[in-house]
């Protein structure tokens, strides 16, 4: 199997154009002996080539940074990444800003690069080969905790040998899991390369001594710190029957847990400050439409980034100040409540909150329908409002940070459009903080008769109206879906999630070639290279240990898979369309998988059924789907991803075609019936696509 899947494992480099002398076979660590050749000359055997492992390194020097593997729960400063010793050209600043965020991250990422250097060239590995998740692969990927439930599990995983250039040394092998394989939060992980992978002259790698000494119980000079870690490999491998003098070398490390800390974050911002929703009337023409009341509604929120907009500069969320979580200054945001005509259910209106994509606005809830392939315009009060007033659900629809409805003049796509390290991760942050404290004032909301006067039908018969705070359900469109992503992993009032073309990746994301200010951020220039920067590469590395605290890649698995500890899970309904200029197909099949759970329904593209075969799941599921999954402790909940084909009647791209959710009346009806199934029995369903305005059938029990 891996004899055909990896060239570099199998087959012998070419050497016929080096001397003999230049072959080197004999023990790293000693002398090479001449031996004589049958033609009677003398010549040196080959030095074997060994892993680097030095335990007397100094790690926080460049030239020796790579000279114990990366990352290693050895390799912590106060519980977080010690890069000081990384290589960063002189030049560029932006490897500095990136790396001074990436070091107040904590443990390992949950989606982790692994670096091991070697004393000679390994055979070249392409950056596009995988490895299965199997004990007889050559590099191995694996949960060696002994608290955890899934120890001994292993994990699919990319190597490459990488070029070297003035952040990488020669001789470095990059190794990362398969994309949107997201390991376990608090969980200890370890990368094992085992001696069948082959060096340049097509031989297999010699163990490197001081790992052989740990993995045998011995504890060499250096390495008390290691020989907890490597016991509790030795202990997996032994039970995995996996020789242990197989192992050329390995590195054994902790991963964080950033959805927890957001979620205490922004529990702690929620304990000392309120916000209010005040509701100012009926929006212009008196608000009535034919399936719900639309309200004006100004919300003030507290906001907690240093600097000021659009932070170029600045924009950090100090948690360690002493006056955190006091707020730094305000800002007024705009939103549109929607209330469907009809009675009000005894415990409120169950309400959806919308976010909207790049350059929405507020009121999208309400005007954010279908484009009209003739006009371009989108046909006014058909947005979410009006295809969830029928099953009875409020709306509410709230202008995002960095909005232009927010700040006047401020370029379009600001929210991720920065190529401020600091900005980029806690612009989402601070979205999150306003959606969890919006979520709170809508729990808290009580709308007097006067303010829906004229509307009709808008719980006449009580005096006031409300939205019923066990209800609470959010949708939201790429970059407002990534933000809803973010949040239904932290907060547990949400029951349910649609989201649609939400991405993730963060650094592939803000790489991809049509990504707004993409040529500002990952551009290789930027960062002092020629050539390309891949996904193991250590300026990729670092931009991604710098966004992980708010990359919706590594949160969603906690909506349902993973919920945190004493948390029920959540439904999650995973809508994904092709022809978004913004968010890539390959990055929604990474989303996918980092979701763990099937796509239902038919294929649009190929390529994501590949990616979810490699994960331990039936990669697809027919229609219905409820209740079809079961989280690591055993919780039913209903999780899928649907492909819609984003086309319009001529095959080309519809009109923001991005926009499935408002785009595609299939896909509505199937966001609708998903939240109505919930609202009504418990258990969300995702039913088979249907023309908009269909029934939601009924479902065997």
């Amino acid at each position: 199997m891996f004899a055909a899947l990896l060239p570099w494992l199998s087959s012998c480099a070419d050497t016929s154009s080096a001397g003999a002398s230049e072959v080197w076979t004999a023990d790293a660590e000693g002398a090479p002996e001449t031996t004589d050749t049958p033609g009677g000359a003398r010549v040196a055997p080959r030095r074997e080539t060994r892993p680097v492992f030095d335990l007397d390194a100094d790690l926080t020097a460049s030239a020796t940074f790579f000279d114990q593997p990366w990352p290693s729960d050895s390799r912590l400063l106060d519980g977080r990444p010690d890069l000081r010793g990384l290589p960063l050209p002189d030049a560029p600043d932006l490897g500095r800003a990136f790396r001074d965020r990436a070091v107040e991250t904590r443990g390992a990422s949950q989606h982790p690069v692994g670096w091991f250097r070697t004393t000679a060239p390994l055979a070249s590995i392409a950056p596009d080969v995988a490895v299965a998740a199997d004990t007889s692969a050559p590099i191995l990927l694996i949960d060696v905790d002994a608290d955890s439930p899934e120890r001994g599990g292993l994990v699919p995983i990319v190597a490459e040998t990488l070029h070297a250039d003035s952040y990488t040394p020669l001789n470095l092998l990059g190794i990362s899991p398969r994309p949107g394989f997201v390991l376990a939060p608090n969980t200890r992980y370890a990368y094992v390369v085992r001696r069948t992978v082959l060096d340049a002259a097509g031989e297999p790698l010699a163990p490197a001594g001081a790992v052989a000494s740990l993995l045998k119980g011995d504890v060499p000079p250096g390495g008390e710190a290691l020989a907890p870690l490597f016991a509790s490999l030795a202990e997996t491998l032994t039970t995995l029957a996996i020789p242990l003098d197989d192992v050329a070398t390995a590195t054994v490390f902790t991963t964080g847990d950033p959805a927890s800390e957001l979620r205490s974050l922004t529990d702690a911002i929620i304990g000392d400050n309120d916000v209010a929703m005040v509701a100012f009337g009926t929006t212009p023409g008196g608000g009535k439409h034919d399936r719900f009341c639309a309200l004006d509604v100004r919300v003030v929120f507290p906001q907690f980034q240093s600097g000021l907009p659009p932070f170029d500069t600045d924009g950090l969320i100090d948690t360690t100040s002493a006056d955190f979580p006091t707020p730094l200054r305000e800002e007024i945001a705009p939103a549109v409540l929607t209330l469907p005509r009809s009675p009000m259910p005894t415990n409120g209106y169950p309400v959806v909150l919308y976010l909207h994509g790049p350059d929405g606005r507020s009121s999208d809830v309400v005007d954010r329908g279908p484009i009209d392939e003739e006009s371009g315009a989108p046909k006014k009060g058909q947005g979410p409002g009006w295809v969830l007033a029928p099953h009875g659900f409020a709306t509410l629809g709230i202008a995002l940070p960095m909005n232009r409805q927010r700040l006047p003049g401020i370029a379009p796509g600001a929210l991720l459009g920065t190529v401020n390290p600091s900005a980029i991760r806690d612009h989402l942050r601070q979205a999150v903080i306003e959606a969890r404290l919006l979520i709170e004032a809508t729990q808290r909301l009580t709308i007097p008769p006067f303010v829906v006067a004229g509307c009709g039908g808008v719980s006449e018969e009580l005096l006031t109206s409300r939205l019923d705070p066990n209800g609470i359900y959010v949708m939201g469109d790429r970059v407002g879906g990534m933000i809803a992503t973010l949040l239904a992993a932290v907060d547990p009032s949400v029951n349910a999630l649609v989201t649609g073309n939400a991405g993730g990746d963060l650094v592939a994301l803000l790489s991809a070639s049509d990504s707004p200010s993409a040529d500002r951020r990952l551009d290789p220039a930027r960062w002092g290279l020629a050539g390309p920067i891949g996904p193991r590469h250590p300026a990729h590395h670092i931009a991604q240990l710098a966004l992980g605290p708010a990359d919706p890649a590594l949160f969603v698995s906690r909506i349902g898979h993973r919920p945190h500890l004493g948390w029920p899970p959540h439904s999650l309904l995973q809508a994904v369309g092709n022809h978004d200029k913004l968010i890539p197909t390959s990055i929604l099949d990474v989303m996918a998988v980092a979701a763990a759970h099937p796509q239902v329904g038919t294929s649009v593209w190929t390529s994501m059924l590949e990616a979810l075969a490699w994960a331990p799941l039936e990669p697809s599921s027919p229609y219905p789907v409820a209740a079809n999954l079961t989280t690591i402790d055993g919780w039913p909940y209903t999780s899928a991803v649907v492909q819609v084909d984003a086309a319009g009647k001529d095959g080309q791209a519809l009109p923001d075609a991005g926009a499935i959710l408002t785009q595609v009346d299939s896909l509505k009806f199937q966001y609708a019936c998903f939240f109505r199934s919930h609202r009504e029995t418990g258990v969300a369903a995702i039913v088979a696509p249907q023309p908009l305005g269909e029934a939601c059938p009924e479902l065997p029990q």
